[in-house]
């Protein structure tokens, strides 16, 4: 059975996802980014693999109608909790990786906690370590 797996953002951060889960066999990766027709001519050439089916949406409205095993969030931080609420509400996937630091404030980390929470969303955010003050510590 194929693995679904969704990366909302292609920008530097999105794109190496794609290439990481772009080595696995038999996915099928779904890309939304409003600029992903520009993106394919530029990043896509060389990159796509055979053993992989490809889906390329500009909107995220255009994957409601389906599950996702994986869902990868790599957009600024203005959108990220608009789109991750979408994704919620229609429950699209219980597997969610949020990319960089996904607050400005902490009504809106009650905001994600809550949603996280009550909807039993494994939910993951990968942030870079250099923004931790121990590892700034450890680096000096």
């Amino acid at each position: 059975m194929k693995k679904k797996i969704l990366i909302v953002g292609v920008g530097n951060i999105g794109f190496r996802h794609f290439q990481s889960v772009n080595d696995l066999k038999n996915v099928e990766i779904t890309l939304v980014d409003p600029r992903i027709q520009k993106i394919k001519k530029i990043y896509f050439k060389h990159e796509i693999k055979k053993r992989n089916k490809y889906l390329f949406h500009n909107t995220i409205n255009r994957v409601f109608y389906k599950k996702f095993d994986l869902v990868i969030i790599a957009t600024n931080s203005k959108i990220r909790f608009k789109i991750f609420n979408y994704l919620v509400k229609n429950n699209i996937s219980k597997n969610i990786i949020l990319e960089k630091v996904i607050y400005s404030n902490l009504n809106d980390y009650d905001k994600y906690m809550n949603i996280i929470n009550t909807m039993k969303i494994n939910c993951w955010v990968n942030c870079l370590n250099r923004v931790f003050p121990i590892s700034k510590e450890i680096k000096s």
